[in-house]
């Protein structure tokens, strides 16, 4: 199986959807353990094109920040 190839298809799928839902003051991915890798994947991949912060909680709690949106 090509893992790029199909990522890319997935992408241009999805290129054309359109959603109707507020943009996020911030991103927090939660993950205790390995689970915390895949937001210090995506934190590390879109970070020069988001301009919002993004934040990775490793613990049982969220930062005082976190909010519905």
């Amino acid at each position: 199986m090509n893992y790029g190839k199909i990522c890319s298809e997935a992408i241009s799928l999805a290129d054309g959807i359109k959603l109707d839902i507020p943009k996020p003051t911030s991103i927090i991915f939660a993950g205790v353990g390995g689970s915390g890798i895949a937001g210090d994947l995506v934190k590390d991949v879109v970070r020069d094109d988001v301009d919002i912060p993004i934040e990775v909680a490793r613990g049982y709690t969220l930062p005082n920040y976190a909010r519905e949106n």
